[in-house]
This record gives structure tokens, C-alpha cells and sequence, in this order.
């Protein structure tokens, strides 16, 4: 099923938090999020938490605007780009604001949420299906901030897709991506806390797989990250 690590947003690299595109989460105050996961049977109401999983690391927030440093968004589930040529693209932060229809107040183990990343110039997709899910109060959205570190897997020219799904509950408004580039991502790295560098998973720990250079143009590969059951329909119309 996937293992991942909570841990409060408060306690986490400033750096880190801003490389996720959350550089005034300190002006915020102490908001809560309720979260549910797969294996447990009730969400449980939390102070705010990142959660580290093995490639991917992302976090909820009560919120249903995306911020305005996203400079690449669009409205609806999904957005399209040309990765530009003039920086050296490290990773990428994905940002998408959603609801519940019906004002539905949990979401079952089969809600299916995921973020789909798809370089369509190389062939190469990634599919994120997160162990926790965020669950918005009635009338209310949610944000779901996602940070995948590709180092050098993305090219200037490539052209990629971007998607966020779920079942017919989970409806999303807004998608979008906020680059961070090599240089960017290097001074984050270096100030990233003694703690945070001990952790199992950590968002600079690991790369999200495949190799953009043997990867045939002709040949579609997915990669499945997170928590996906054996049978997941979603992955299966990729």
C-alpha cells in the first residue's frame, strides 16, 4: 500500500516550504485539515501536515485560491506547458484547489485522487495516488500542494500535461505548477535543517524514477508512485 511520514508543517525547512510554494505559511496562524487514509477507518482533524512519501512530498491546506506565485495555472482539472529552455528546471511544485460534490463529509477508500504528470515529448508519465487525503468541510475547498524533484529528467521544449482526478466526489477547480529551478533548488538544499535530513523520506532524498534518455519516443512508460490499488482504473486508461 505505500509507507509515508506526517510531520507538522511548523516543523519543516523554511526552505523546503518554499521551494512547495508556501513562502508566507508563517503569517497563516494554526489552521487545521481534516486527513484520511486508506488504512484508517475516521479522518482524523490535525494541525497542519506535510507528508514525506519515498518520491513525492505534499501537503493540505484549507484554502481555495491558488496561490499567485503559480505562474502556470489554469481553470478545470488540468494544464498543458512548454517547459521553457532559458533555466535548468530541478523539480516542480503542483498546486490544485478541490471540493467534495454533494457536500460529501468523508471520501471513501475509493476516492482515487491523483496527480498525473505526463511529458508527452518523452513518452514519460508519472502518476501519484497519495496514501493521505485532505478532506474539505462542507461548502469548502481544499489545496493540494505537491513537490516532485525530476533534477535533470525535464528538458526546455518538452511539453507536459498536468491532471488532477478522482471519482465522480472528487471534482477539482484549479491546477497549477510553480517551476523551481537548479539553482534554487541548490541553496535550499544547503540550508535544509539537520532534522529534516534525518528523516526516512525526504523531499530532497529522492528523485521520482524513469530516465528521460533511453526512453523511446514510440514506447510509453508509467511510473506509479504513492499508494495505487493493484486494480487502479485510472492508471489503466493511461
Amino acid at each position: 500500500m505505500g509507507w509515508f511520514k506526517l510531520e507538522p508543517i511548523g516543523n519543516i525547512d523554511v526552505e523546503i516550504m518554499n521551494n512547495l510554494g508556501l513562502p508566507n505559511f508563517g503569517s497563516m496562524g494554526s489552521p487545521t485539515v481534516t486527513l484520511s487514509n486508506r488504512l484508517l477507518e475516521n479522518p482524523r482533524k490535525l494541525p497542519l501536515q506535510g507528508c514525506h512519501e519515498e518520491h513525492i512530498f505534499y501537503a493540505y491546506l484549507p484554502e481555495s485560491k491558488i496561490p499567485t506565485w503559480f505562474n502556470i495555472k489554469n481553470i478545470g482539472s488540468s494544464i498543458s506547458f512548454i517547459v521553457p529552455s532559458l533555466f535548468r528546471i530541478q523539480a516542480l511544485s503542483v498546486c490544485s484547489i478541490y471540493a467534495l460534490s454533494n457536500n460529501l463529509k468523508y471520501l471513501d477508500h475509493n476516492y482515487d485522487a491523483h496527480t498525473i504528470i505526463n511529458n508527452t515529448t518523452k513518452s514519460l508519465i508519472w502518476s501519484h495516488s497519495p496514501n493521505v487525503i485532505g478532506i474539505p468541510e462542507a461548502d469548502e475547498d481544499m489545496m493540494w500542494l505537491s513537490y516532485w524533484k525530476f533534477e535533470n529528467q525535464l528538458k526546455g521544449g518538452d511539453e507536459l500535461n498536468i491532471s488532477v482526478v478522482g471519482n465522480e466526489d472528487f471534482q477539482v477547480k484549479e491546477v497549477g505548477v510553480h517551476l523551481v529551478y537548479k539553482e534554487q533548488e541548490e541553496k535550499s538544499s544547503q540550508s535544509t535543517s539537520e532534522e529534516a535530513s534525518q528523516l526516512q523520506f525526504s523531499v530532497y532524498g529522492n528523485v521520482v524514477p524513469g530516465n528521460a534518455f533511453t526512453v523511446h519516443p514510440v514506447s510509453r512508460k508509467v511510473f506509479r508512485l504513492g499508494c495505487h490499488w493493484w486494480d487502479c482504473w485510472i492508471c489503466d486508461d493511461l
